[in-house]
């Protein structure tokens, strides 16, 4: 966890990294490659809303970032424009009830291609380009609000 940019904020346990709240958590290097990552949810949710697990690509500061959320059921991707949310897609993910997710997230400079790991195979969960949008600019990272806490491990980045 030493690539991103507050690295301390990260605590060890076990063979995980564990993330408290402190909101969009950036990775250093420029996301033009392979990410991968096992990713569960430790805490996170109320009594208003359901726990998810949020990502974000091209982040560029607080109202301009592409985000990407997971819960028990569902994965849903959108975009925040000027502090506005406008969702692009929200589907049922059909994975039971699992707690953690093994996510692959391949970044070209014109498309975005997200996989979950399912036994041995990855499936598919999004696929995204948009003409003269260059999806490698802005920051990769967590976004983990208020109490919520991430766990991450096998985290790794292969730059293209």
């Amino acid at each position: 966890m030493a690539e991103f940019e507050d690295a301390q904020s990260w605590k060890k346990d076990g063979d995980s990294w564990v993330h408290k709240g402190g909101g969009f958590v950036p990775y250093k290097m420029p996301p033009k490659g392979v990410f991968t990552f096992t990713i569960q949810l430790l805490k996170g949710g109320g009594v208003f809303r359901a726990g998810q697990i949020r990502w974000c690509l091209q982040y560029l500061d607080s109202k301009n970032y592409l985000l990407f959320e997971m819960d028990r059921k569902n994965f849903a991707a959108g975009a925040i424009v000027n502090g506005k949310r406008a969702e692009r897609v929200k589907a049922p993910h059909n994975l039971a009830n699992q707690k953690a997710f093994t996510i692959q997230i391949e970044v070209t400079p014109d498309r975005l291609v997200q996989k979950v790991r399912v036994g041995d195979e990855w499936k598919v969960l999004d696929t995204f380009g948009e003409p003269g949008r260059d999806l490698t600019q802005g920051k990769f990272g967590f976004l983990v609000q208020g109490n919520d806490e991430i766990a991450i491990s096998d985290f790794n980045f292969l730059p293209k």
